[in-house]
């Protein structure tokens, strides 16, 4: 008899996907062959029958595939794009594999081994449309990714995702998009209709009771969803589609951009995708203010029973910069004047992205200490302190704190020099409260 431990051998270590072909090996296939053997050889299934006990911190999967193919993608991403279209087929190919495929694009941005400006993005257009008319006939499942096979597998959720984040940023590098502009207005309205995220995703469970549930704050469920992402495709858009409309002589919002808006505005019910309406409302209102005026009603909803949307675009809205254009008009008066009444109180659950009291303390007191026009005798600012609450008016004066005396703030001297009279103005406030 020899004693030994009651455990048997232990191996430990980092779990490393790995590829069932090197990369010498991948570098002398076609794209098109890649392409068809992701839909026959290189399945999920296929690849997770490819594993043994003995491998499991070195998995073959979709993952350790993926890397390898973005290193080969890396040296010919022109061969790749020219290709886009083999990169969709919802019968045959994994989505996790569309999901790599495009995440492999802004890669090649980096070090400048593809110029933006000077590719043709035809291929990737076409791509894009044909996953908006495959989810157009049968919605394409499944939409959630999953671990069934060991291993991380995208589902269409990171596809409409990813397809969002590229799009957005062709549109920021400026990329001439401009002869594919039906197509992508197309594409962005069929993004802004995806599920995600929905009220429900909104509440984060704590326990078996309904109200010791917490809501998330709604900017970090937008910029995480679908739809959230989409919005900001949506803005880029705008963006660009303004700046071709000035190159011909009349700088304007288009009428079918403003129809997506306000169909978008009409059938939202999150708090995350209203907080976006908030915060790029000033995008919107300096280009187009009497269209944006008409519809403050429609974002900052009256009604009762709507009162956390309008909560989340007033939230989105106090996220922002204050500009003095979007101050002085009296409709936004008339939304500081409602927003002094606020209590976070009322909602104790909510978490928020800027907390409406405070931001709300924040602009008024940028307000004072930087236009000119805001003055003490001001309806708003009287009323600001004749009824607002400690914690709105504490923001206040750390707004004019911190932009105007503070030693962290560089450009201090120069507001007082360039500005003497704000000093005054400052110190008779102060001899007054």
């Amino acid at each position: 008899y020899k004693p030994h431990p009651s455990t048997g051998k232990g191996r430990g270590g980092w779990v490393r996907p790995t590829s069932p072909i090197s990369e010498e090996e991948l570098a002398l296939l076609t794209v098109p062959k890649i392409a068809e053997l992701l839909r026959t050889d290189w399945t999920p299934v296929k690849l997770h029958e490819l594993n043994k006990a003995a491998d499991f911190l070195a998995p073959i999967n979709p993952e350790g595939l993926s890397d390898t193919i973005k290193t080969d993608f890396l040296k010919r991403p022109k061969e790749y794009l020219n290709a886009a279209t083999l990169f969709f087929d919802r019968d045959t190919l994994s989505p996790h594999y569309t999901y790599a495929f495009l995440r492999m694009i802004p890669e090649s941005f980096k070090d400048n081994i593809l110029d933006p400006s000077e590719t043709e993005w035809t291929p990737l257009i076409k791509l894009f449309s044909a996953i908006k008319k495959a989810d157009g006939t049968t919605p394409l499942e499944p939409l959630e990714g999953s671990s069934e096979f060991h291993a991380w597998v995208a589902g269409w959720k990171s596809v409409y995702s990813t397809e969002a984040e590229l799009l957005t940023s062709l549109l920021h590098k400026h990329c001439d998009l401009s002869v594919f502009r039906a197509d992508i207005v197309n594409i962005i309205e069929h993004l802004l209709r995806n599920p995600d995220p929905t009220p429900a995703e909104e509440i984060i469970p704590s326990g078996a009771k309904k109200e010791s549930s917490t809501i998330n704050d709604p900017y970090s469920i937008a910029i995480n969803s679908v739809r959230g992402k989409a919005f900001e495709t949506f803005v880029a858009f705008t963006q660009e589609d303004w700046n071709q409309s000035e190159k011909r002589g009349k700088a304007e919002i288009a009428a079918d951009i403003k129809l997506i808006y306000e169909s978008l505005l009409k059938a939202e019910t999150t708090r995350a995708i209203r907080f976006l309406f908030g915060k790029d409302l000033a995008f919107f209102y300096s280009r187009d203010k009497v269209w944006i005026s008409n519809l403050m009603p429609q974002i900052f909803t009256p009604k009762a029973n709507d009162n956390h949307l309008y909560l989340a675009s007033w939230e989105g809205y106090l996220s922002t910069t204050l500009y003095s254009t979007l101050f002085f008009p009296d409709e936004f008066q008339r939304l500081y004047i409602r927003g002094l009444h606020i209590s976070t109180e009322n909602d104790p659950r909510r978490n928020y992205f800027t907390d409406p009291c405070e931001g709300l303390g924040t602009h008024i007191g940028l307000a004072f200490g930087h236009f000119d026009e805001f003055t003490m005798t001001n309806p708003l600012f009287i009323e600001f302190w004749t009824k607002g609450n400690s914690r709105q008016q504490a923001a206040f004066i750390t707004a004019i704190g911190s932009s105007i005396f503070s030693n962290h703030n560089s450009k201090e001297n120069e507001v007082l020099k360039e500005k003497p009279e704000t000093l005054k103005k400052i110190e008779l406030f102060w001899d007054w409260l």
